[in-house]
């Protein structure tokens, strides 16, 4: 172990690629199934839109710049469409039936 760091070197670059690896296989994912007719439509529309905002977010912050517009710009592409993608998911766009079954019946059996 590397007595500069706290974590041996393997475990801090898949710290790094994990979260990477499952977030671009979401997106892969979201991307593929937009035109999934048996996903919700609001929650397909959701998804894509926060894509497309993070990676217009992902291609402006190369282009450096100060004061109060570059911070509203980070922030209408960073945080908030990953919390509008969140979101989607709560929609249902994990679900193709179009709907979401309770995790708890609440029909009782009929006494026999």
């Amino acid at each position: 172990m590397d007595p500069s760091t706290r974590c041996p070197r393997p475990t801090c670059g898949a710290v790094l690629a994990v979260p990477a690896l499952a977030f671009a296989y979401l997106a892969g994912s979201t991307v593929l199934g937009t035109g999934d007719q048996t996903r919700p439509y609001a929650a397909r529309q959701l998804a894509m839109g926060a894509l497309v905002l993070l990676a217009i977010g992902s291609l402006v912050m190369f282009a450096v710049g100060q004061g109060a517009v570059w911070v509203l710009i980070g922030f209408a592409t960073g945080p908030l469409p990953m919390t509008a993608f969140l979101v989607a998911f709560g929609l249902g766009l994990a679900d193709p039936s179009g709907t979401i079954e309770p995790a708890v019946h609440t029909q009782q059996p009929r006494p026999a």
